[in-house]
C-alpha cells in the first residue's frame, strides 16, 4: 500500500484505518469486508464501523448481493465535497464558540480558581509570555510596567521584538501605560500613551500587570519569564506598583 497516500489522507482528517480502507476500496473496486481487510493490511474487528464512517463522509457506498454486503469507493473527486462539508462544520463550530464565549468567560470569572502559572525561557519563551499579554490589550485596560533598564544593556533581538511587534500593538489598542524605569533608561524609545517615572537604580528583574495577568521577567543571558493569572496576585502587585509610583521621580 502507498504509505505516502495514507499520510496525505490522514492530513485530510481521515483516520489511519479509514485511509487504508479507502485506498483498498479504490484498488479493489466492489469488494467484501474480508478482501478489504486483507488488501488494507489491517486487522480490525471494527471493519463495518469504519466502512460506515466512510459512507457517512460520502467516500464509500454499499450494496447487498445474495445477503452479502459489498462495498465500493466513491470517485476520489468526491473528496472535495467531503472537505467542503467539513469546512462548513468548522465554520458552524466557530459561530457557536463565539456565541458561547461570553457566557464561558463569565462562568470562569465567577468560579474560584488557583493561580495559573507558566514558566518560559529564551527569546521564543519571551514571545509566548508576551503573546499572553497582548491578548489582554483588546479590553483596553491600563498596563503597568516596572523595572525597565537601558535598552543598550539588553540583547538587541529582544529590543527589536518589542519595538517592531509589541509597541505597535499597544499603540493600536490605545492602551494607557505607566512605566517605572531606571533613570539611565531615559533615552529609551518612548511609546505613545506612556507616562514614565524614574528610579535611581538598574533592575534586571521586571514585572508587567494588566487585568489579572502578571509577567515576571529576569533579563539575564538566558531570560526567564513567569506568567501568573490571578486577580489576587495582580491586585496585590498593583498596590505595590502604585506605592513605588508615588515615590518615584517624575523627571
Amino acid at each position: 500500500m502507498n504509505e505516502e497516500l495514507v499520510t496525505v489522507l490522514k492530513r485530510l482528517n481521515l483516520s489511519e484505518y479509514e485511509s487504508r480502507i479507502y485506498l483498498a476500496l479504490l484498488e479493489l473496486g466492489e469488494s467484501t469486508s474480508g478482501a478489504i481487510l486483507s488488501k488494507s493490511q489491517i486487522n480490525s474487528g471494527k471493519i463495518y464501523l469504519i466502512l460506515e464512517s466512510l459512507e457517512q463522509k460520502g467516500l464509500a457506498t454499499e450494496i447487498v448481493k445474495n445477503n452479502v454486503r459489498h462495498f465500493r469507493a466513491v470517485d476520489p473527486r468526491s473528496i472535495s465535497k467531503y472537505l467542503d462539508q467539513a469546512q462548513q462544520d468548522v465554520d458552524a463550530q466557530k459561530k457557536l464558540y463565539q456565541t458561547l464565549l461570553p457566557q464561558l468567560l463569565t462562568y470562569a470569572s465567577a468560579s474560584p480558581t488557583t493561580p495559573e502559572i507558566r514558566v518560559y525561557t529564551g527569546i521564543e519563551g519571551m514571545k509566548s509570555a508576551f503573546d499572553e499579554e497582548m491578548l489582554c490589550y483588546a479590553q483596553q485596560k491600563e498596563l503597568l510596567i516596572y523595572g525597565i533598564i537601558d535598552y543598550d544593556m539588553h540583547d538587541q533581538r529582544l529590543v527589536r521584538y518589542f519595538t517592531s511587534t509589541i509597541f505597535p500593538t499597544r499603540e493600536s489598542k490605545k492602551l494607557k501605560i505607566r512605566k517605572i524605569i531606571s533613570a539611565h533608561a531615559k533615552e529609551n524609545i518612548i511609546e505613545k500613551g506612556v507616562t514614565r517615572r524614574f528610579i535611581d537604580y538598574d533592575s534586571y528583574f521586571t514585572y508587567n500587570i494588566i487585568n489579572d495577568l502578571v509577567i515576571f521577567a529576569v533579563w539575564c543571558k538566558e531570560p526567564l519569564f513567569i506568567t501568573i493569572r490571578s486577580t489576587e496576585v495582580s491586585n496585590g502587585l498593583r498596590s505595590n506598583f502604585n506605592a513605588i509610583w508615588k515615590s518615584a521621580k517624575k523627571k
